[in-house]
């Protein structure tokens, strides 16, 4: 209720110059906004106004918003008006995102132009801001860039989109963040930050330049981006400055963020293992091992490199053979990494002639190249050496982070680095924005981990991918079968397999197995038997010894009384789900919910993959509704599921209403409309009615 009354009343005071009289001579034109906050406490939030234009002073999309200092601030358009069939201003409702101190006032202004914007560009390279977002939006040849303050926290979000309009978007996401403890027990992080502005430092024809500041508790976060018309390469650089006057007991910079639904346990390489449900603010894993291993049940895992020496990027890569999840070891797959070490090397030697200073031409040649090589690549991330602290001088350990419902893998820095006076952590990544056209799962999960990583860490994956499967609930003295799957990715020698149980279940026959020698490519699949003995949760633990390291998987299981009555297993189904435009044509990154229509709860949910499919399995018989997305459209199906069910969502085009006005604002009838899509089909064609109206649905 108070931020309710307390938006009224900034309502009651936000007062703006009226428009100009006449048509204004000059190109650009303002409005001074101001906003008072006649409370004590501080305003931060949106708020909600009108202005009006006279005819000819502002163009679309040519609308800006700043505080009377320069700093730029969020905004929306709600809603505009236009002069007849111009393209000038009427009237425009705002709703502007402001931080207004207690008893105080802050002044907008609401820039404009008479004439349109036009972008800055080379070829395909075009920096500008977005009419209705205030988006500031980079375009090159190989990568869109979409920088944007979301107005519901501290955070901001980047849309990264390849030349065919296909995203892949983070939003709301940190990167790569940090928590700083004071000696008062205090914590800090970057989520605590307030946002300054994002800044076009350099929009010239050949280079572009976004900053992004954030401030607070007298620490300054900074975030640099460079973008080249020469090349499809993003440099980043990422500052962090903290006053002298905090008595500093450690900082924490974030390595990634830890999803619980995928990871539960991280497993080091000098055997300490961290379980990420347990309800902890800072675990240490120390000293620092030279690889994790993050799994989760069932689950393959994901292992992370940290090395001390200047990295060898094209070596490692060479070592690196992705097998996450479901995805089984076959050639293609190996072949289809093995591109991307390949084109990733060839990245490297791009940019190092780049850095050189070498000839324009031969370098657009060397990119032309390397781009046609690479329809293979996904997204494969070059991390600077350059940086100010050498790793293994400055780190000190590394620690599980849980802020709020976010975990987060960290390390902790030596104490006599952050007692310095003024502390500067400097890196630089460089984004090879490169992309194929299949989107999939592990497209997702390389995004998240590698564009959170920091600068001494290379992406590598642990050398196997291992399984557990056994039934979740069982009956007592029932014996069943625990399965373990292993895929070797490289020549291990010495490997030993091996399955414990507690007491209330017994392994029958032997519990481990011994491997002398294993070449590349080689598949284990090994069956132990189980007896339950006592009712309850019981847990199985497999476990692989080898020259890699020590790695864990666990496996809960129920055990139950055999009932007197024996009990009816419920039949599960599976939901298939195909998602495809007006067209045909598969829709990936769909969104698709599934709802329980007896209790109301979300049962199940995800996004379409590649193909446009989605499969939702083991579910039992129930009444369902199914709730798909797609940018603004939606749609939705009731259905009663007894068996497996496989349907398409086809997406058509959204309703239309179109008015066709002359100069003074009277319909236009009997004109023909035609709609085209943008391959230049015809969707739709009609003929203006009365009032000068034609109506497309879908």
């Amino acid at each position: 209720m108070r931020r309710i009354f307390l938006i009224l009343v900034l309502l009651l005071v936000v007062h703006y110059v009226p428009p100009y009289p006449s048509k204004p001579t000059e190109e650009t034109g303002f409005r001074k906004i101001v906003v008072l906050n006649p409370l004590p406490f501080e305003y931060n939030g949106l708020i909600y106004f009108d202005v009006k234009f006279s005819y000819g002073e502002a163009y679309n999309g040519t609308l800006s918003v700043k505080y009377e200092e320069g700093q730029e601030t969020s905004y929306y358009i709600l809603d505009e008006k236009f002069y007849g069939n111009s393209c000038f201003y009427s009237t425009v409702r705002l709703a502007v995102y402001v931080r207004v101190p207690p008893f105080s006032y802050r002044n907008l202004l609401v820039e404009f132009y008479s004439n349109e914007m036009v972008g800055k560009h080379v070829g395909n390279f075009i920096v500008r801001r977005e009419n209705a977002t205030g988006d500031i939006v980079v375009y090159t040849s190989s990568v869109n860039a979409r920088f944007n303050i979301s107005v519901y926290g501290g955070l901001y979000r980047l849309i990264l989109k390849n030349v065919s309009d296909e995203s892949i978007s983070i939003y709301g996401f940190n990167f790569p963040g940090f928590s700083i403890f004071l000696s008062n027990g205090s914590i800090v992080t970057s989520s605590d930050l307030d946002i300054q502005g994002i800044y076009v430092d350099v929009n010239s024809s050949l280079v572009s330049v976004i900053r992004i500041v954030q401030e607070g508790y007298g620490i300054n976060y900074t975030r640099i981006y460079y973008f080249s018309s020469f090349t499809p390469l993003v440099y980043m650089e990422l500052t962090l400055e903290i006053n002298r006057s905090y008595d500093i007991k450690a900082i924490y910079p974030i390595i990634l963020d830890l999803n619980g639904e995928i990871f539960d346990k991280i497993n080091a390489r000098n055997n300490v293992t961290v379980k990420l449900s347990e309800d902890h603010i800072v675990k240490s894993i120390y000293p620092a091992p030279s690889w994790l291993y993050l799994n989760s049940g069932e689950k393959r895992g994901l292992a992370i490199l940290i090395n001390d020496t200047m990295l060898n990027l094209p070596l490692i890569l060479n070592k690196t053979i992705v097998n996450y999840l479901n995805q089984t070891a076959t050639n293609e797959t190996i072949t289809f990494y093995s591109n991307i070490v390949r084109n990733f090397t060839s990245i490297l030697y791009a940019s190092k002639s780049i850095s050189e200073g070498l000839n324009i031409t031969y370098l657009i040649d060397s990119l032309a190249y390397l781009q046609n090589l690479s329809d293979a690549l996904e997204l494969l991330i070059e991390n600077s050496t350059d940086g100010l602290f050498n790793l293994s001088s400055s780190l000190r350990r590394l620690v599980v982070l849980k802020e709020g419902d976010t975990l987060s893998l960290a390390y902790q820095l030596e104490p006599d680095i952050v007692k310095n006076n003024t502390l500067s952590l400097k890196y630089g990544v460089c984004l090879a924005s490169i992309y194929s056209d299949s989107v999939d799962r592990l497209r997702k999960l390389m995004l998240e981990m590698l564009l959170k990583m920091h600068l001494q860490l290379s992406p590598v994956i642990y050398p196997f991918r291992m399984g557990l499967s056994s039934p979740s609930e069982v009956e007592v003295d029932e014996l069943f079968n625990v399965t373990v799957l292993v895929d070797v990715m490289e020549n291990v020698r010495n490997l030993t397999l091996a399955v414990n149980v507690d007491e209330g279940l017994k392994i029958i026959g032997n519990n481990s197995l011994y491997f002398l020698n294993l070449s590349s490519g080689s598949s284990i699949s090994a069956n132990f038997t189980v007896l339950p003995l006592v009712e309850g949760i019981h847990e199985i633990e497999v476990s692989m010894l080898s020259e890699y390291g020590y790695t864990t998987l666990e496996k809960i299981v129920n055990v139950s009384i055999i009932p007197f009555i024996p009990k009816r297993k419920e039949p599960r189904f599976n939901l298939t789900i195909r998602c495809s435009d007006y067209l045909g044509k598969p829709l990936p990154s769909c969104i698709v919910l599934l709802y329980s229509n007896t209790s109301g709860e979300v049962v199940a949910k995800g996004v379409t993959n590649s193909s446009g499919i989605i499969e939702f399995r083991n579910l039992t018989s129930d009444n369902y509704i199914v709730l798909a997305k797609y940018n603004e459209l939606c749609m939705n199906r009731s259905l009663y599921l007894a068996g497996n069910v496989d349907f398409n969502f086809n997406f058509s085009l959204a309703d239309m209403t179109i008015q066709l006005i002359d100069s003074y604002g009277k319909p236009i009838k009997g004109l023909y409309v035609s709609l085209l899509d943008s391959e230049g089909n015809l969707l739709f064609m009609d003929i203006s009615d009365d009032n000068g109206m034609v109506f497309k649905s879908r």
